[in-house]
């Protein structure tokens, strides 16, 4: 089930402008050429998620302009899960820490004035989807002015203390609350609100 506030896009000028909570699905018909054979993947893909190929196109553009066209000017480089893991096994507490710290209180702030140009708590709402949706799988439900987020990586229990520092120090960066309430092997979950 979806939940109430869900990520939509409008055809407008800046990113903080066109990814917004809660706004009624505002489209623009698009007529485009594919080659066949990216045309014939993306409905194979689209017909294995049970979606339509336009929902399909939408959630690609999305992650393209929420994420993919600042990939390059953040300096992300695309890792497999298992490198993670090997990586992640060798790190001992502190160096997690101070990894975590170093990119919860840097990163996230360049991917903010980068994408919206403006740092407000419904842009960072739409940031941690995006970023934790590059962890795993994101659960965000809303209850009471509070935002509770569980992010599923399947890494390791190093990889969890990692992710839940980097939002501690975003956080703590960018001065809204949270609590972490579960680190596991798997998965960590939080609560944000605004302060």
């Amino acid at each position: 089930m979806k939940n109430e506030y869900s990520t939509v896009f409008r055809k407008t000028s800046s990113l903080s402008e066109n990814l917004e909570y809660g706004v009624k699905n505002n489209t623009v018909n698009l007529s485009c050429r594919l080659d066949k054979a990216v045309y014939n993947l993306l409905v194979s893909d689209a017909q294995k998620r049970g979606i339509s190929i336009n929902s399909l196109v939408n959630n690609i553009a999305k992650k393209y302009i929420s994420w993919e066209r600042h990939a390059d000017d953040i300096g992300f480089v695309p890792l497999t899960k298992r490198a993670v893991q090997k990586i992640f096994t060798e790190l001992d507490d502190d160096k997690i820490k101070a990894i975590a710290t170093d990119v919860g209180s840097t990163v996230p702030r360049d991917l903010l004035m980068l994408n919206f140009n403006k740092i407000t708590f419904e842009n960072i709402l739409i940031l941690l989807e995006t970023w934790d949706e590059r962890f795993g799988k994101v659960r965000h439900e809303v209850a009471d002015s509070k935002h509770y987020f569980t992010v599923y990586h399947e890494i390791n229990k190093n990889f969890s203390k990692y992710i839940a520092c980097v939002h501690q120090a975003m956080a703590d960066d960018l001065s809204f609350e949270i609590d972490i309430t579960n680190v596991t092997f798997n998965a960590v979950s939080f609560s944000i609100r605004e302060k």
